[in-house]
């Protein structure tokens, strides 16, 4: 079987909350192996890297927000690609210039474990 690497990012808020050894713990309880970890603290263009300005984007992240907020009865008329922007505004107030732990894991179905483990917040095919 093929291993795979994935990268995993714990945010501010979750190492402010002490969750940093829950979620290695987590990791390495379904079979996965930590092959890099560093604490970081991102500058806006790393954290634009991740979350490019793209019309793409905006329109993935515009049309699952949408759908969500939707889900939980809150109406929101603006485009999608507005909503994506505004997203990616709020990622970026958000996370630059506070620490992050970054990870890289390896394993068999690390990146389907790995999506599984978080809620699939992330995106399988960005593209």
């Amino acid at each position: 079987m093929q291993k795979e690497q994935t990268f995993i990012s714990i945010k501010n808020e979750a190492i402010q909350k002490g969750l940093i050894g829950e979620i290695i713990h987590r990791l390495e309880r379904v079979g996965l192996k930590l092959v890099a970890i560093k604490m970081v603290v991102p500058d806006k263009d790393a954290i634009a890297k991740q979350y490019p300005d793209k019309e793409w984007w905006y329109k993935q992240v515009g049309e699952k927000t949408k759908d969500s907020r939707q889900k939980r009865g809150v109406e929101d008329n603006r485009d999608i690609i507005e909503i994506g922007k505004w997203v990616r505004g709020m990622l970026l107030e958000d996370l630059v210039g506070k620490p992050q732990v970054a990870m890289v894991w390896e394993g068999a179905h690390a990146v389907e474990i790995t999506l599984n483990l978080s809620g699939k917040s992330s995106f399988k095919n960005p593209m």
